[in-house]
């Protein structure tokens, strides 16, 4: 009796072919996707995440000595040690106050600086929930709806309102650590982006730098410097005729900030206020080191 073996036929099911077709499509919509990423466009693309941004800035130096007739100084500098913060164009203001609360770990800050003005923007920044709840949205609403108003004048008036409404109970909330916390805050949001700012020149001890010195990378944007005091060797007799230099903290005198913003100051440059460091502002304020900085454009894009 012969055996004859049957051969069983396979039988690919409909919905199998269907799986196999849609998936050799995918891939073939993926390789022709890259294609036209990596050959017709890629250059372009590649052009769009190296792009770079030349920034300038300025660095304020030591101002210059005075000399008397025979050469020697009567008014010179002091160093002193500093600790200061530059944040980037993208830096937010909770990263900021994030740092400030690290770095008042780690110093003695005065707090006599600080406004009521600074307390009420610092408590909208770290009550955002309940500061939202002062303008409530029909008032926003209405508010928005008025049709002369620009879109910052209208965040402009909220912000306002919101201010006028934050009471002294709200201010009373704000501990002790807190108030040492925004004046630092304080300090490092004074000035223009990538300026360096001075956050504490002033009585900084050997071991407050040396502490500051020691978090650096848990501290972005700060760093421990030199900065300079201003010493008059004559003080007493000769004072009334050298005159007097401005604070960093004092900065641009408020009649003359356009004067000296038009003539490449910062706002919180010092000069000179009175008589002899006044009279000679263009010769003693020195020249600015000038630092150009290459800012990579961070572009986020995705092909698929």
């Amino acid at each position: 009796m012969k055996n004859t073996k049957r051969k069983k036929k396979t039988h690919v099911p409909v919905r199998m072919n269907i799986l196999f077709f849609a998936v050799f499509l995918l891939f073939s919509l993926l390789i022709l996707r890259l294609g036209l990423v990596q050959i017709v466009s890629g250059e372009e693309y590649k052009r769009e995440v190296e792009r770079t941004e030349d920034v300038l800035v300025n660095n304020s130096v030591p101002r210059g000595k005075i000399y008397d007739r025979v050469g020697n100084v009567i008014v010179d500098n002091t160093p002193m040690n500093a600790i200061t913060y530059t944040r980037t164009q993208s830096t937010k203001p909770e990263d900021m106050i994030k740092v400030a609360r690290g770095l008042a770990e780690l110093i003695e800050m005065d707090t006599e600086a600080v406004r009521d003005r600074d307390k009420k923007d610092y408590w909208m920044l770290i009550n955002k929930e309940e500061a939202d709840k002062k303008v409530p949205a029909e008032e926003k609403a209405e508010i928005g709806s008025d049709e002369e108003l620009s879109q910052d004048e209208i965040n402009a008036k909220i912000y306002q309102l919101t201010l006028d409404r934050i009471s002294e109970e709200d201010l009373a909330t704000l501990s002790k650590q807190d108030i040492e916390d925004l004046a630092i805050f304080r300090e490092m949001n004074s000035g223009y982006a990538l300026s360096p700012q001075m956050v504490k020149n002033k009585g900084v001890t050997q071991e407050e730098f040396a502490r500051v010195s020691e978090h650096l990378s848990e501290l972005p944007g700060v760093n421990t410097t030199t900065d300079w005091e201003r010493t008059y060797v004559f003080d007493k007799t000769l004072r009334s005729i050298l005159g007097n230099v401005s604070s960093s903290r004092e900065g641009l005198p408020s009649e003359m900030v356009d004067y000296y913003l038009a003539r490449d100051y910062t706002r919180n440059d010092r000069v000179g206020q009175t008589y002899l460091e006044l009279q000679y502002e263009d010769v003693l304020k020195g020249q600015k080191e000038k630092l150009k900085i290459s800012l990579k454009t961070e572009v986020y894009w995705n092909p698929y």
